[in-house]
């Protein structure tokens, strides 16, 4: 009759007896992802059977080689996938060891077994048995290597070692030939290595920069806040990321992307750190250049889109205007009386300038944004410009009542483009006539500010409201207002004059209050 509680006991002895076994196991179980990483990387097998030669872990070299799932390999028997001769082999070899002092542990034997397709393949293995407290066999533990002549096999521990090395040889090769910076500091953060990637980005041989602090390439340009941000996330085990400008041993100053991450030993404690860092200072610089050319192109857009909007509309508007006075006047000539003539010769006169107007600015500026406009400087004198100007627009203040007054009588010579300034004043001042009110004035004064001439514009008109303000001399904002008489405009005007301004490195503004006028200034070099 079958005992029970016997073989209860037998089995809690025998429990008790495989507890380092068990305890072996479970922590291989409990790492067996990390186990798996390491032998996946070996090209050698490593399997661990248990008393009875069943497979209790094989890892993912034994089924790559040998064609088997794990399904198909854990607690099944290894003699099932030998071949007759090499059972009898292993069993010996086994007994052999067990009953043995050990002294033939290292030593390898050689057996072959079945591929999963069939084929027969020559092992060599250097096995270890896990012999209990109590001396009874509980276990192997194996590395295997495939052969190919079974009668000249190398040795299979120095295989193992040389494989290590390689592993080791080729991490190092890349650390050392890799294409950016990679820094290690202890837990103070004294460097205590660099590879040469970063003595090539630095100018720094690594002998002059063990033993110090990183600190060596500070800038004085990245806050500290960065710093102790980056040092209090390494110091609670965490990776940061981040950029620093730092400087070259030649002085030179250099962007660059880092990630900071801590080293940790088995316990968990910070042993030491590794910065993996990349000079960004040419790719920040291209992105630069692409933002600014990204500007460009909107702007390029913005005036493409401004050209066509008064070409589709100021141009178009004026024209239809003369074209249907003179069809009026046509028609009726013969009916309508001098006074109605007049009026109507009057209204063709002022489309007519206002096309000319609109028409000159518009060559002016398409011109400047070809190229193909030169700055030609000459000796100007204010009054003569002034006057000339006032000439020119003395009709179109007559017609709205408004003086045009030059506040200068002494002499001011300047150096400037006589075109380029002439169509400055002249816009500025048309603005002015356009927002003054009747019976009013314009005031234009010239100065000289230490190397430069400063000249004003005042009027005393309607204003300019806040939320226009911004918008001036801004060609992507298309701002227009109609003057004190519904008067037009195309807002090309003060953009011309600030290509023009600049173009003589100048400067424009104003200064407006709504109900009280403006003032328009501009100033430029004497010379």
């Amino acid at each position: 009759m079958f005992n029970f509680f016997r073989y209860k006991k037998t089995l809690n002895e025998l429990k008790l007896e495989n507890k380092k076994l068990k305890q072996c196991l479970d922590s291989l179980n409990k790492n067996k992802y990390t186990l798996n990483i390491l032998a996946s990387n070996i090209d050698f097998m490593f399997f661990i059977l248990d008393k009875n030669l069943n497979f209790e872990y094989a890892s993912p070299s034994f089924y790559n080689l040998s064609g088997y799932s794990e399904n198909e390999i854990i607690n099944n028997n290894l003699l099932k996938i030998c071949t007759p001769e090499s059972s009898a082999i292993i069993q010996s070899e086994l007994q052999k060891r067990i009953s043995g002092n050990g002294s033939d542990n290292q030593k390898k034997w050689t057996f072959s077994i079945y591929y999963k397709n069939k084929k027969i393949v020559w092992l060599e293995t250097l096995g270890t048995p896990i012999i209990s407290d109590k001396k009874e066999f509980m276990g192997v533990i194996a590395f295997s290597k495939r052969i190919i002549d079974k009668n000249k096999t190398p040795n299979l521990v120095s295989h193992i070692e040389d494989a290590i090395d390689d592993k080791l040889i080729q991490l190092s090769t890349a650390i050392e030939q890799t294409p950016v910076s990679i820094v290690i500091t202890d837990t103070k953060g004294n460097i205590e290595y660099v590879n040469p990637f970063f003595s090539k980005t630095t100018g720094y041989d690594p002998e002059e920069v063990i033993g110090k602090n990183p600190r060596v390439l500070k800038s004085g340009n990245t806050d500290d806040l960065t710093y102790k941000k980056m040092w209090t996330t390494i110091s609670n085990g965490e990776i940061w990321y981040g950029e620093f400008e730092n400087r070259k041993k030649n002085g030179e100053l250099y962007l660059e992307k880092a990630s900071i991450a801590p080293i940790f030993d088995t316990n968990n404690n910070i042993t030491s750190f590794i910065a993996i860092k990349e000079d960004i200072t040419q790719l920040r610089k291209t992105r630069n250049e692409l933002i600014e050319s990204e500007k460009e192109l909107r702007n390029l857009n913005a005036k493409k889109d401004k050209f066509f909007s008064i070409i589709a509309h100021d141009l178009r508007g004026p024209f239809a205007s003369i074209a249907a006075l003179i069809k009026m006047l046509k028609e009726n000539y013969k009916k309508y009386d001098s006074k109605n003539v007049e009026h109507i010769l009057g209204m063709l006169d002022n489309s007519a300038s206002n096309v000319l107007k609109l028409t000159e600015n518009l060559l002016e500026w398409a011109r400047t944004q070809t190229g193909k406009i030169a700055l030609h400087k000459e000796l100007l004198v204010f009054n003569e410009v002034c006057n000339n100007i006032f000439d020119t627009l003395q009709t179109v203040a007559n017609n709205k009542e408004v003086q045009l007054i030059n506040l200068n009588n002494e002499y001011i010579s300047f150096y400037a483009d006589k075109n380029m300034i002439a169509t400055v004043i002249r816009n500025i001042i048309s603005n002015a006539i356009k927002y003054s009110a009747r019976n009013s004035q314009i005031d234009v004064k010239a100065e000289i500010h230490g190397e430069y001439l400063q000249i004003s514009v005042k009027d005393y008109g309607v204003g300019i409201p806040p939320e226009a303000q911004e918008k001036l001399f801004k060609i992507d904002q298309n701002y227009t207002s109609i003057g004190t008489e519904q008067e037009k405009g195309s807002g090309l005007g003060l953009i011309l004059c600030k290509e023009f301004i600049e173009a003589h490195n100048g400067k424009i503004w104003y200064e407006s209050k709504p109900g009280l006028g403006s003032t328009f200034f501009f100033i430029i070099p004497k010379q």
